[in-house]
């Protein structure tokens, strides 16, 4: 977990890796990039907000909350 800015949150909030190829293919889906290791989800409650590592703001297009695969 790394504290990374959330746009939705408007915080500092535990981000998470993605895990599971499900959620990597769902950003995969929405970016149209092969390698999405540096995307990040905000874990505060039920945001789930993808973001890029290295910026604060989400990649174009706007991605949506990561539907719950679980």
């Amino acid at each position: 977990m790394l504290k990374l800015y959330c746009e939705t949150c408007k915080a500092d909030e535990e981000h998470r890796e993605l895990s599971g190829e499900r959620e990597r293919g769902w950003v995969r889906s929405k970016t149209g990039k092969k390698y999405v290791h540096d995307y990040w989800m905000c874990a505060n409650g039920d945001c789930r907000r993808v973001r890029y590592r290295w910026s604060s703001r989400s990649p174009r297009p706007v991605m949506m909350k990561m539907p719950d695969f679980d």
